[in-house]
């Protein structure tokens, strides 16, 4: 789907459909199926109740005066219980406006797919400050438009940069990007010595522990669960749907996310504590995909049972693996292919005798939806030396196919084709050995 696999997604919402309606269904199934930036929250919300439901007793939306997202009862002992609201945090309209995010998204995503070093560049956007007001806002990034980005920096110039890195990755290169309506000012650089990437200026760096986009959220939804009537532990659960302030790491002076939930709970005493949950991505050679769960105590925690302890400690052990960072995801749901998952197009395997391709790129080229042009485009290998022409140049005919499942965190398989020894339907007679 997005953050996670639509194969992982319908096994979670089939096995849901032990402890939930068919109206509490379809409506995950109705906001999944819209593709737009709320389906993150219901993918969330999907794999929590899920999760939790693996741990205890889980009650979708109760009826306590008001709906909380989530009651849960320990199954060793009933008594312990905590109701909790889940709420997906993004920086939707602030990257509208500046979207710095969307620009390095792009960028690493193509130097990934060149197969270059991502450490070895770095992004610096120019920036205004207006100095007459105090506090001073944050800086407004001289930046294109998200919808102006292929236009103003990927185009034919960029690639031209790209291409002359491709060529000679010994050396340094610098590509500026500069436009008078709107202001654009962009430099982008490559260093093969440099050994972490960079992006500056931070724009979002956090001014107020109150006037932020996570505190906002936090505060709604205590005073949400605040009107259930309910007398045992209110929870908050926050979960990246594309928050910068979530995904940064702390520095040594400013303030960050830790800062802003700590200040919340001393301001909030009916909130027993609050988990954030974010998917971290890195790419390049060392790509993965890491969950980061972090859990903020409240002053009544002390006072949570040691089952509802000890269930938070194990959540991470029944989370299904993501596809990719929230931030990843957002920029998904906006592109075309909204209802399909990732698939291993551009991925292969080649031996003497064995071709493993994706199952659904061949799929793709066998029935017409991509061209044989875009087919060897998103294998580029195939255009210096393609293994099916070198097979068949040598008489060697298909001999058996098989099919290598990806598994159900995965939404695409694997196809090996064996070749067989020169066979003389495609080759020259020859004189048997003996």
């Amino acid at each position: 789907m997005a953050i996670f696999s639509r194969r992982t997604l319908q096994r979670l919402i089939n096995e849901n459909a032990g402890f939930l309606s068919k109206q509490q269904l379809r409506k995950h199934v109705d906001a999944l199926n819209k593709a737009n930036e709320h389906s993150l929250g219901a993918e969330w919300e999907i794999v929590l109740l899920n999760v939790f439901s693996k741990l205890g007793t889980v009650t979708h939306e109760p009826k306590l005066g008001t709906r909380p997202d989530l009651h849960f009862v320990s199954n060793a002992d009933k008594s312990q219980e905590f109701i909790a609201d889940i709420a997906t945090v993004s920086d939707r309209g602030v990257d509208d406006r500046s979207p710095i995010l969307a620009l390095r998204i792009r960028l690493s995503d193509i130097i990934y797919k060149r197969g270059l070093k991502n450490s070895a560049f770095s992004l610096k956007v120019g920036s205004e400050v207006d100095n007459k007001v105090w506090p001073r806002p944050n800086p407004r990034l001289k930046i294109p438009h998200r919808s102006n980005l292929d236009r103003d920096v990927f185009n034919k110039q960029f690639f031209q940069f790209i291409e002359a890195v491709s060529l000679a990755p010994e050396k340094q290169h610098t590509h500026f990007i500069t436009s008078t309506t709107p202001s654009v000012e962009i430099r982008i650089t490559y260093d093969p010595s440099q050994e972490r990437a960079s992006v500056s200026p931070v724009y979002k760096e956090l001014t107020s522990l109150v006037q932020n986009t996570v505190y906002s959220r936090l505060e709604r939804k205590a005073g949400q669960l605040a009107k259930a009537n309910y007398n045992g532990h209110r929870a908050i659960i926050i979960c990246d749907g594309g928050c910068y302030h979530l995904n940064s790491k702390r520095y040594f002076y400013g303030t960050d996310v830790d800062d802003v939930v700590r200040y919340f709970l001393r301001e909030h005493l009916g909130i027993s504590f609050v988990l954030t949950l974010v998917v971290e991505q890195a790419f390049g050679s060392e790509a993965q995909r890491k969950l980061n769960g972090t859990l903020y105590p409240g002053e009544a925690f002390a006072q949570v049972g040691s089952e509802i302890r000890e269930a938070i400690e194990k959540m991470g052990r029944f989370f299904p693996e993501a596809e990719r960072s929230a931030s990843n995801a957002v920029h998904l749901l906006e592109g075309a292919k909204t209802h399909e998952g990732m698939t291993f197009r551009g991925g292969h395997g080649v031996s003497d005798n064995e071709i493993r391709i994706s199952a659904r790129g061949l799929l793709e080229l066998l029935s017409g939806r991509i061209t044989q042009e875009q087919f060897f485009r998103a294998h580029p290998w195939m255009s210096i030396s393609n293994p099916f022409d070198s097979q068949l140049s040598r008489g060697r005919l298909i001999t058996e196919i098989g099919i290598e499942k990806g598994g159900e965190e995965r939404d695409d398989d694997w196809l090996t084709m064996t070749f067989g020894q020169p066979d003389p339907a495609v080759s020259p007679f020859k004189v048997p050995s003996q």
